[in-house]
């Protein structure tokens, strides 16, 4: 309102000569000066309101057919009724009235302002084009269609919820079925498996180091017969040269060489051998039915026989499962890997009480009895000691050798390197200077290159290196 009061107080006369066009001039004058009025048309004063302000104050009839034909008819048409046009200015038309009008429409608008309760506000602009707003209605609106939007939203994310919970389960569960299924297909050892490469190659090298402890000449042991000795060492083409002190890594080297090549031919007897098939009746006249001495065997032969009629079948009969292949792989896997953990071990009798394995006990006798037509030990500490390793000895040259090596894929194997091989750093390791590789090679291979593929320049690889001592050449 004040800015309505400012426009209609602010203007001066405009002067009565306004030009050949009047039109033109009511256009400049709103244009440039943008106010309402008042101008001086023939010494009276005229207002210039907006046609959409002008006719929310006014009805129809009052303004109805006014039309605008000349600047003369214009003149009479406003004198006449007070109020003339539209006349188009800018994009919008504006009406030219009296004062009496202007005034009128003033009182009107503010008869509309009092109606709404607003009678301490002043007034707006009456070319203003916003009309009252009920902000609380549309407040409470926005507050019914916030709820509205807030519990569909709660309903959606509960939906959503239950899909990503739907979706975890169906992954889950195919996750499951997937790894059942890559379970019987792959030969992959899980990380804890005790046949894993990296933990079948720490016990090779604690079963070396058990026989290098079993076959040392330190301090308290001394060479029964020298003869004997020489005899053993002409088995692998070796021979003493200077005295005994001087060749004890060489005597030891072959002892310990000695010590496993027994213990493999007395196993592969075990294995081999006929009685094993004998009728369970003479095993109850032994009183040892209990025992099982030749369970081990019966059990390797045994899968022998199973995975060559399971390659047989998976080979002349159709089908189309994903498994069949290697089903005899992860059978051979599995089984070993039990032989590999069970093998040889004491056997349960009671809850109380356990025994030797036969075949144990038996080798036990005979490698002590050997060793002691090599050597002697003066200290019965130390006496005990070996005659109580060897029985742990024999059960991991077994277990490694015969079980555990068959549990990897492809099966894992040994290699003896034979006397005067050239010393290779990359599967022979020795107490050797290395500045004198090339002038050494091998004089005993005292525990043999064990690996998978050995024979093959590209795809071999090594799980643990020969150990050789070395002479010159």
């Amino acid at each position: 309102m004040e800015e309505f009061q400012h426009k209609r107080q602010s203007q001066q006369l405009m002067p009565q000569q306004h030009g050949h066009d009047l039109f033109s001039f009511i256009r400049n004058f709103v244009l440039k000066q943008q106010s309402n009025g008042p101008i001086i048309i023939n010494s009276e004063k005229f207002y210039i309101l907006e046609k959409g302000i002008f006719e929310e104050y006014f009805p129809e009839d009052f303004y109805r057919n006014q039309q605008v034909n000349g600047e003369n008819e214009f003149i009479k048409q406003l004198y006449e009724l007070q109020v003339a046009g539209p006349i188009n200015v800018g994009e919008k038309p504006h009406y030219v009235i009296s004062e009496e009008v202007y005034n009128e429409c003033h009182n009107r608008r503010q008869q509309v302002i009092q109606q709404h309760g607003e009678k301490n506000q002043v007034a707006r602009p009456i070319n203003a084009n916003n009309k009252i707003i009920d902000h609380q209605r549309i407040i409470k609106e926005l507050e019914e269609k916030c709820k509205t939007l807030q519990l569909n939203n709660q309903r959606l994310e509960s939906e959503r919820q239950k899909l990503m919970d739907h979706n975890d389960n169906l992954k889950k569960e195919a996750s499951e079925y997937q790894s059942a299924l890559g379970d019987a297909t792959s030969y992959h050892l899980g990380n804890q498996d005790s046949d894993t490469t990296s933990q079948l190659s720490k016990d090779i090298g604690n079963l070396h180091l058990n026989l290098e402890k079993f076959c040392g000449l330190k301090k308290g042991i001394e060479i029964n017969d020298q003869k004997e000795i020489e005899e053993l060492l002409k088995k692998y083409e070796c021979s003493i040269k200077g005295t005994i002190k001087e060749n004890k890594i060489l005597i030891s080297g072959v002892l310990e060489r000695c010590i496993i090549e027994i213990i493999i031919d007395k196993a592969n007897e075990y294995f081999n051998h006929e009685e094993n098939d004998k009728d369970e009746k003479e095993v109850d006249e032994q009183g040892d039915k209990r025992q099982q001495q030749n369970l081990e065997a019966k059990i390797v032969k045994t899968t022998k026989q199973l995975l060559e009629m399971i390659n047989l079948f998976s080979t002349i009969r159709t089908g189309n499962d994903k498994i069949s292949k290697s089903t005899p792989t992860k059978l051979r896997q599995q089984i070993f890997g039990i032989l590999g953990n069970r093998g040889f071990s004491n056997t349960v009798l009671n809850e109380s009480d356990g025994k030797e394995h036969p075949f144990v006990e038996k080798l036990r006798k005979e490698i002590l009895d050997l060793m002691n037509r090599y050597r002697k030990i003066k200290d019965q500490e130390k006496l005990a000691e070996h005659e109580k390793i060897i029985n742990d000895i024999i059960r991991q040259v077994v277990n490694i050798f015969f079980f555990r090596l068959k549990v990897q894929e492809p099966t894992a194997e040994w290699k003896w390197f034979p006397k005067n091989t050239g010393i290779n750093t990359l599967t022979m390791d020795g107490p050797w200077d290395k500045d004198e590789l090339e002038y050494l090679s091998v004089d005993i291979c005292a525990f043999p290159l064990i690996g998978t593929n050995l024979d093959s320049a590209e795809d071999a690889k090594m799980m643990f290196p020969a150990q050789i001592v070395a002479s010159c050449l």
